[in-house]
Formats: structure tokens, C-alpha cells, sequence
């Protein structure tokens, strides 16, 4: 009989595995695994955040994430409205004693460090086609909520009804506050250890990220917006190439407020026309440390007026994003007080002994 393996986690990494593992064929042209995927929310061709929700961020691919997804059969290219990077430019803060600002530096990438830019929402998208068309099964709407580490069975909550799963292989891949991985080290805490051994497994969390980070997204390309401030000039690259293009990478810091801010390009979600390419937009990732963007909400306004103060967003991105346009931040400002902001979660050691 074969494998049964059960994946907690419908996200990028578990629809990736599950891709993979579905893959499998033996000499005889048989299946020795089959794969079964369990996911808390709707499909990711269902369930799309709002821009500016805290999950509609965008993953960014390096050379080493592009070598691991081939490993398993997938071309990072082929993920849907995926943006190929060739440039990272930093913008840097103005110099002291002058409001002139500093020209940003371009630092392209060769061929083989370029990174490949996604929503996560399409590479799970994509990743979830590949996983099914391999012959891998997907539940969506399916929280884990206990296992049972001896009879090998996990129960899933699925709209208010109870369903228990036997496996052969669990496999945890539900994020940095993984049930599975929460469920394994309560069990390993209260079992009754053999005489003269220690618990197996254990996790030690650290404190939470203190950095907390929003989205916002502008749909003109990134030469678009910056464009007016930043005239191209191939005279400051060796390369011949405008000083923005659409597909760079930009990147921001403000020592002020121990901020930073990244901005990728992104294909835009709209119908074209002659099967054309969508037009690529920025999305801008601000970053600031935990608990200065809910007081930026909370001093945002008061008794209906907005309050011009240095914990402000409008004071913070002015001193972040300093050479973008002044109406391209109240864009962004506005998408902020609107949205939820997050932090990058528990950092998490899992021992085995």
C-alpha cells in the first residue's frame, strides 16, 4: 500500500512539497506516496486578501530559493504574473546640512542573482495547479486542532464539523506559528520519558519580532512614480540602462525611526487586452519597529483632525521615503490607516535529541 502523507499547510511550502511528493513514481511506473494537503483558509484562487492585508505580501526569490524550487520540478519563472528583478536601487537619505538629495545607487544583478518576484497569493495559486495536476489532494477550510502522535491520526476542524485523518507522515508546513509544531512539543512535555532518556523534542521560542511592517500598493511602475524626481541618466551606470526601470528593486532607510522600507514590483490584477502582459505596479513593504505604527494610527487623528507630529505617518514616510512624490505617499498614507499591519512572527529552535 502506499505512503499516506498528510501536509499541514496549504501555502507556498506545503503545495510546493506536496507537488513534489505527488510526483513520485516508482520503476513499475506506480505511486508509492499519496499526498494529502490541509489548509486553514479558501483556496488561494478564492481567498485573495485586500491589498493592503497583512498576507498580500510579495516573496522575493534569490539564487538559493530559485535552485530549491527546481529541486522540486518547478520553474520560478513560469509562477503566474511572477516579475523578473535584474537591479536593486537604494535610495539614499539626503546629506547633512542640505536638502538636496543624494542621487540612489543601482547595483544590477547578474544573471544569476536575479531574483524572481511573486504575490504570494499567485505562487500559492500556482504551486496548488501543480500540486493537483501531480495527483495530490487539497482540503481548504481545514484547521488542525489536535493529533494523536501514538494512533497517528489528526483532527481537522472544517466548518464546525470534526474530521479525524490517519497518516502514515505528518508533515507540518503551516508557518511560524505552527499548530503542528505546538501540538509535538505538548506532547513531549507531558509524556512519561523511558527511564534514563530525556524528552525527544522541544522548542524554545525567542521573543517575537519587534519589527512590525504594512503594505500599500501603487499601480504606476516604479519608472513612473520616480521618474520625475530622478531623471535617467545612463552616465551614473556602467551599464547602459535608464537609472529606474519598472523591474528594480528599491530600497529605503530612515535612522531617525529605525525604519525601512522595500518596494518590489508586481503584476497588476487587471484585465488587458491582445493578451498583453498586465502593467506592473510597486507594492511598498514599510517597516518599523513593534508598536510605532499603532501609535502612528492612533496620533493620526484626533477629533477628526489629522495631527502633524513626528509619530505621525505623514512625519515618518516624509523622512523615509524622502525623493518619492509628495501625492504618492498620500497614497500610501492613506492605504496605511486603512490596513492591518503584522511582524515576522516567533523565531522558533526546534531540538531533537
Amino acid at each position: 500500500m502506499p505512503l499516506r502523507i498528510v501536509i499541514v499547510g496549504g501555502g507556498p511550502t506545503g503545495t510546493a512539497i506536496a507537488h513534489n511528493l505527488a510526483s513520485w513514481k516508482t520503476a513499475d511506473n506506480e505511486k508509492p506516496v499519496e499526498v494529502f494537503v490541509y489548509e486553514r483558509y479558501p483556496a488561494a484562487t478564492i481567498y485573495t486578501p485586500s491589498s493592503n492585508h497583512s498576507r498580500a505580501y510579495v516573496i522575493a526569490l534569490n539564487y538559493r530559493g530559485q535552485s530549491a524550487l527546481r529541486r522540486l520540478q518547478i520553474v520560478p519563472e513560469n509562477i503566474t504574473n511572477a516579475v523578473v528583478a535584474d537591479a536593486v536601487v537604494t535610495h539614499r537619505p539626503p546629506k547633512k546640512k542640505t536638502t538636496q538629495l543624494t542621487p540612489p545607487h543601482v547595483r544590477p544583478l547578474e544573471d544569476k542573482y536575479r531574483q524572481v518576484i511573486a504575490k504570494r497569493q499567485d505562487m500559492t495559486s500556482y504551486f496548488e495547479q501543480l500540486a493537483e495536476k501531480s495527483g495530490a489532494t487539497l482540503h481548504h477550510e481545514h484547521e488542525l486542532v489536535d493529533v494523536d502522535w501514538k494512533q497517528k491520526i489528526a483532527t481537522f476542524r472544517h466548518r464546525g464539523l470534526i474530521h479525524k485523518v490517519g497518516y502514515d507522515l505528518l508533515i507540518g508546513a503551516d508557518g511560524t506559528k505552527s499548530v503542528v509544531r505546538t501540538l509535538l512539543d505538548q506532547h513531549c512535555q507531558t509524556e512519561q520519558p523511558r527511564k534514563g532518556f530525556s524528552p525527544s523534542f522541544r522548542v524554545e521560542a525567542t521573543e517575537c519580532d519587534r519589527m512590525e511592517y504594512q503594505v500599500a500598493v501603487i499601480p504606476q511602475p516604479g519608472s513612473e512614480i520616480l521618474g520625475s524626481v530622478w531623471k535617467n541618466d545612463t552616465k551614473q551606470l556602467k551599464r547602459k540602462r535608464p537609472l529606474i526601470q519598472d523591474t528594480d528593486v528599491h530600497s529605503w532607510n530612515s535612522k531617525k525611526y529605525n525604519a525601512m522600507c522595500l518596494a518590489f514590483p508586481i503584476q497588476q490584477s487587471v484585465k488587458t487586452t491582445n493578451n498583453t502582459h498586465n502593467p506592473l505596479g510597486l507594492l511598498f513593504a514599510v517597516i518599523f519597529p513593534g508598536g510605532m505604527l499603532e501609535a502612528f494610527r492612533q496620533q493620526a487623528k484626533q477629533n477628526g483632525k489629522v495631527v502633524q507630529s513626528d509619530q505621525s505617518y505623514e512625519a515618518a514616510l516624509e523622512s523615509l521615503l524622502h525623493d518619492v512624490p509628495k501625492h504618492v505617499r498620500s497614497d500610501i498614507i492613506d492605504q496605511l490607516k486603512g490596513g492591518d499591519f503584522a511582524n515576522g512572527g516567533n523565531c522558533v529552535r526546534a531540538l531533537c535529541q
